[in-house]
């Protein structure tokens, strides 16, 4: 890794990646077990750019792209400065934040604007192309087909192994 000078409008020095889009995808869950979403140049010659947002992140990390711009950040008020951004309310992700005080990513309160999933990364290419994968997931995957029989006895254990002294 190496640091970048910042632009004016970014507060925070980006880290540069030496890494190709395919070593990113691979290095995953040991890469980015970190608090806080990392983004940067991907490869030595630029081949795109790439952000990753950590399985439970504190920060999300926020981005707008559209007709060829991209912008990215660690907190929304910074991409709203951009003269290309006009800040327009997303009613579905308004009507989330008003029901359960929170919007449901990759929504947020902006049209145009989306917070990157915890467990994801973003790859924006040298076309402009932008590509979301998951490389972690919470959820457990999916368990061997059981018969009605099995599952009946697995609750039945769970219930006596819950309540045994």
């Amino acid at each position: 890794l190496r640091r970048v000078e910042p632009q004016p409008l970014v507060k925070r020095v980006v880290l540069q990646l030496d890494v190709e889009a395919g070593a990113l995808a691979d290095q995953g869950n040991r890469l980015f077990e970190r608090r806080h979403a990392l983004a940067g140049e991907l490869g030595p010659r630029g081949e795109g750019v790439g952000a990753v947002e950590p399985r439970a992140g504190v920060k999300p990390l926020y981005f707008y792209h559209r007709n060829g711009l991209f912008i990215f950040a660690s907190e929304i008020k910074a991409i709203v400065q951009h003269p290309a951004v006009t800040p327009e309310v997303n009613e579905e992700a308004l009507y989330h934040y008003l029901t359960f005080v929170t919007t449901p990513a990759p929504q947020t309160l902006f049209r145009g604007i989306q917070k990157l999933p915890a467990g994801h990364m973003l790859i924006v290419d040298r076309s402009g192309k932008a590509r979301i994968s998951q490389y972690w997931d919470a959820l457990p995957s999916a368990s061997p087909k059981l018969t009605d029989s099995e599952h009946e006895a697995n609750i039945l254990k769970l219930l006596r192994d819950s309540i045994k002294k």
